[in-house]
Parts: structure tokens; sequence; C-alpha cells
């Protein structure tokens, strides 16, 4: 009887994605297992509670392909291989507390890699172009009234129906306030990250694996590391007059990337390896990255997280929401 449920079960498609692995997660739960239990504390929600990895850092579709010929799945089968691979390469480093080399480098600087590009927010990144790019589209087609007839007859011809209410000068007048939003479709969207996911970590991957790498371990029990649904962060490790944002690619910068509670990876162009000792203080700068780029979840494996406020003191779990309340966050 088992048997039959356990095939009704496995029949049924999935719907679930998981852009935060699982086996990730689980590195932050109580017991260090993904069936052990984490704290999800929402910046949206204002709100925090205790689940399993299983049912969280997912969205539903979210790498589902919908293209005939092709696996539903196929993504997702792919980025579970890497996962596989990966999984042991972290355990051992929580094991020993001490950076892989050779082949196991190049697989854990692949899952950097791909966490850092496989998210929501990164897909919310390519739209915005897109949606500004919808704007100007929108102005171009109103620069005069003929084109904007001409416009309209051709949505005729192909079958779009056009209402007789909306004319030039109104539509004009909508555009030019610029109070709207344009949004993508979700469909094109889904399928063109999917489609550049691979190709972007196989392109950034050589200069990630040019870094050096350290390692920083927490020895006092006291104080933990968490991350969040936007595992690595990217950052100036000094400012450079002139530019805005840091890329992967660029000097002056450092990647950091919580592995564990108790353990946290850092990536400099400058400098050598090393494996160095976190304190309270700079666990708590960490996870002050960690909240910051968080979109919306932040996960821990305790209720209370240690973080650094603006007055460079350590606050905890009611003094992140209550400044995540005031939008100071």
């Amino acid at each position: 009887m088992s048997n039959n449920k356990d095939k009704i079960k496995s029949s049924k498609p999935q719907r679930q994605y998981h852009y935060v692995p699982q086996s990730y997660l689980a590195n932050f739960t109580d017991s260090g297992k993904k069936d052990g239990l984490l704290w999800v504390l929402d910046k949206k929600e204002l709100k925090q509670w205790r689940d399993i990895p299983r049912k969280v850092g997912y969205q539903k579709d979210f790498y589902r392909i919908e293209i005939p010929g092709i696996k539903p799945n196929l993504m997702e089968e792919i980025l579970k291989s890497y996962e596989n691979q990966a999984a042991p390469v972290v355990k051992k480093i929580i094991d020993t507390e001490t950076l892989p080399t050779d082949n196991d480098l190049i697989i854990l600087i692949t899952m950097v890699a791909l966490m850092a590009f496989r998210t929501p927010h990164f897909r919310e990144i390519y739209e915005k172009p897109l949606k500004r790019m919808g704007k100007i589209i929108s102005k171009m087609m109103l620069s005069n009234e003929n084109q904007w007839k001409e416009i309209q007859e051709g949505m005729k011809k192909n079958g779009y129906a056009v209402g007789k209410e909306i004319d030039y000068e109104k539509m004009k007048n909508f555009v030019e306030s610029n109070n709207y939003e344009i949004e993508v479709n979700k469909d094109f969207s889904r399928e063109f990250h999917i489609q550049i996911l691979l190709k972007i970590v196989e392109e950034i991957l050589p200069s990630l694996m040019f870094r050096k790498w350290s390692l920083g371990v927490t020895k006092n029990k006291s104080y933990e590391f968490v991350c969040s649904d936007s595992p690595v962060s990217l950052i100036w490790s000094k400012p450079v007059p002139g530019y805005g944002a840091p890329g992967f690619e660029m000097e002056n910068t450092k990647v950091i990337v919580p592995l564990a509670k108790n353990i946290v990876l850092l990536g400099r162009f400058e400098g050598e390896s090393h494996r160095l000792f976190a304190l309270e203080k700079q666990v708590a700068c960490i996870n002050r990255l960690s909240i910051i780029f968080a979109q919306r979840f932040i996960y821990s494996s305790r209720k209370n997280i240690n973080w650094l406020n603006k007055d460079e003191d350590i606050g905890n779990t009611d003094d992140l929401l209550d400044e995540l309340k005031k939008g100071n966050l």
C-alpha cells in the first residue's frame, strides 16, 4: 500500500523550486541537517518563525521550463547535481575548518557563483532595464499622432483589441505622466533567466577562482552567522571614487558567503588566503551585511540574531525588528 502512495506522490509535477539549496540551509539548522529546524525572519511582514529547509527558500515554478521537447525540471536537475557535489565539500570544510584545494575548491566556488545568480533578486535586476526600455519605447510610439494611428492599425490587423476610448492625447498624457509600471512577462523572464544562468556562472567563475579565499571561524558558540535568501554579499573592501555598485570582476571588492552558522567564506583579489578567528563584533558585522543583502528572508539557527547596528553596537532580534519597522534597513 505504501508503494502505491509513493508512486502517486512521485507522479505529481514538481512546483516548488529552491533558489537557496536545502543542503546549504541545513548548515544553519539546530542539528546541521536537512530535517533540522531553523529560524526564519521576514523583513517585509516583520515576523519570525521556525521551519525546515524544505519549506523555505523556494518559489513556485521558479525554474520550471515550459518549452516543448524539454523536461520541465531540467534546470532543477542540473542545479541539484551541482548541489550534490558541493554538499560534501562544505561538510568537510565545517568538520575540518579548512579550505579545500584542487577540484573541491572549484566545486565550492562554482556553488558560490550559482548561489549569487540563481536568486529572485538577480531576476529582478535584469528585469529593471527591460522595464525602463518599455517606457522609452512607449514615448517613442507616441511621438506623433500619425505614428500612433499606424500602430493602432497594425495592432488591429494582428488581432489585438483596440478600444475607441483610447485617443492619442489621453494616451500621450498618461505615458508622459510616468505614473505607471511596466510588468515583464513572467514566462519570458523565467525562461531568459534559465537560459543565461549557467552562461553567467561560466563567465564569472575564472575571476572568482582568481580571488584569495579565506575562512572566518567562530570559536565561541554564543554567537553565530546567519544567511539569507540572497546568500552572497559583494561589497567594496575600500572606497573607490567614481564607481557605484561593485562587480565580481573588480578589484578592491570582497565576496562574503556564510557557509554555516560557525564559518564564513571571504574572497578578495588582494592579500593572501588565511584562516581567521571571527570575534563577536566581526560576526555581528557580517550578519549586518547578510541582513542588508537579504531581499526578504533571513535564516538563523537561533531566534536571537547578533548584528551590528548603525551605532556599531551589537543588537539583538528585537532591535533588528524595530529598525526594520522604521525602514532603516
